[in-house]
C-alpha cells in the first residue's frame, strides 16, 4: 500500500450534516439547521522530519473554540486545531513526542468501565509497529491535568509506507476526546528509490503538490442531552460553559 494511494484510515468517521435549509442568515438566535457547512477546505498542519535525527515536537491539549457555520463550541483539541497536524515520518524513523496536558482540574472519577477522567489523556497510534512498552504506544499511561509526558517511537524499519491515524486513548475517556475532536494523521512515506519514474513524478515525497489529505472526524453540535457529544458531556460532568443547554434551535426554517 502506497502512504498516498489512500487518503486515510480512521474510526469514529461520521458524516456532517449538510441537508438543504432555506436560504437566510444563520446566528445563534436565529440558527438553521441542520448546519449548511460551506467553510473553505484546509488541509491538517504538517510537521514532518527532514533529516535523520529523531523528529522532536511538543503538542498541547488544551481547550479551543471550533466554529461551524453560526455555532461556536468549545472542545478539547491538539494545538487548537480541528483536526490535530500530520506528521511525516520514514520507516526507521525516530520520533519524540512531547504531549502537554494544559486541561485542568477537577477531574471527575468515577466507577470502572464508565465515563470519567475527561481531562486525563494520553496518545494511541492506529498501524504502526512500534512497542506497546513506556515511553512508546503504552496506552496505560496516564497524564494528568498540568502533566506532560515524552513519547520516544521507534519506527520499525520495515514498517509499511501508508497514511495512518493517532487520538487519545485513557480508559474512561477515550471515546469522549476523540468524539470532541482529539485526533490526527501519521504518515509514512514511500522511499523513492522503490517507486517508478512516472508515479515518483506526481506523488510524495518529491511531488505532493498533487497529494490531498482528508481527514473526516466527529463534530456534533446537538443541544439535546440525551444523545452524542452532549450527553458525553452530562455525563463527564463537563464545564457547562462547554456544552449548548443555552442554545435554542426552535426558531428554526427547518
Amino acid at each position: 500500500m502506497k502512504s498516498y494511494a489512500a487518503f486515510l484510515m480512521v474510526s469514529y468517521v461520521v458524516f456532517l450534516s449538510m441537508g438543504s435549509v432555506t436560504m437566510q442568515t444563520c446566528s445563534p438566535t436565529s440558527p438553521c439547521t441542520p448546519l449548511k457547512g460551506g467553510q473553505a477546505f484546509r488541509e491538517p498542519r504538517q510537521v514532518k522530519a527532514t533529516t535523520s535525527a529523531p523528529l522532536i515536537y511538543t503538542m498541547t491539549v488544551g481547550i479551543a473554540d471550533f466554529t461551524v457555520d453560526w455555532l461556536t463550541v468549545k472542545r478539547r483539541l491538539y494545538d487548537g486545531e480541528f483536526p490535530g497536524p500530520t506528521f511525516t515520518l520514514k520507516p526507521g524513523d525516530k520520533f519524540n513526542l512531547n504531549l502537554i496536558n494544559s486541561l485542568l482540574r477537577p477531574d471527575i472519577t468515577g466507577p470502572e468501565n464508565t465515563f470519567r477522567y475527561p481531562n486525563t489523556t494520553n496518545i494511541h497510534t492506529h498501524g504502526l509497529h512500534i512497542s506497546s512498552k513506556s515511553p512508546q504506544d503504552d496506552v496505560l499511561i496516564e497524564i494528568g491535568p498540568g502533566e506532560s509526558f515524552q513519547y520516544e517511537y521507534e519506527i520499525n524499519a520495515r514498517q509499511p509506507v501508508g497514511t495512518y491515524w493517532y487520538h487519545p486513548h485513557f480508559h474512561g475517556s477515550v471515546h469522549f476526546q476523540s468524539m470532541g475532536g482529539m485526533a490526527g494523521l501519521i504518515i509514512v512515506e514511500d522511499d523513492p528509490a522503490t517507486m517508478s519514474t512516472e508515479l515518483a513524478s506526481v506523488s510524495c515525497p518529491g511531488n505532493c503538490e498533487h497529494d490531498v489529505q482528508i481527514l473526516l472526524q466527529t463534530f456534533q453540535y446537538s443541544p439535546e442531552e440525551r444523545s452524542g457529544h452532549s450527553f458525553l458531556q452530562r455525563e463527564m460532568h463537563d464545564d457547562k460553559s462547554f456544552r449548548l443547554n443555552s442554545v435554542i434551535l426552535t426558531d428554526s426554517s427547518n
